[in-house]
C-alpha cells in the first residue's frame, strides 16, 4: 500500500499553488525543507512561506526587507 516500482507512474499532484500570484519573471535556486508534513520555501521575489503539504494552504509567510535578492532557500535549525 505504499508506493512502489510497480505504481510511481500513477502518481500525480495533489495541489498546485501559485506563490507571488504565479511570477515566472526571476529563476528560482533554492529547495523546498519538509518538516512534519509543512513545505518551507523561498520565492524569487524573496518571500519565505509555510505550506501545508497535504492541502496546498499556506500556513503563514514571511516577506523580509531587501526584495528579490538572490539567495539559496531556507533551513530549518532546532525549534
Amino acid at each position: 500500500n505504499g508506493i512502489t516500482v510497480n505504481n510511481a507512474a500513477r502518481l500525480g499532484g495533489a495541489w498546485l499553488l501559485n506563490i507571488e500570484n504565479g511570477d515566472t519573471s526571476s529563476f528560482q535556486q533554492s529547495n523546498v525543507v519538509a518538516v512534519d508534513g509543512v513545505l518551507y520555501a523561498e520565492t524569487t521575489q524573496g518571500s519565505v512561506v509555510a505550506v501545508d503539504g497535504a492541502t496546498g494552504e499556506i500556513k503563514w509567510r514571511y516577506k523580509p526587507e531587501g526584495g528579490p535578492l538572490l539567495r539559496r532557500g531556507v533551513a530549518v535549525g532546532e525549534g
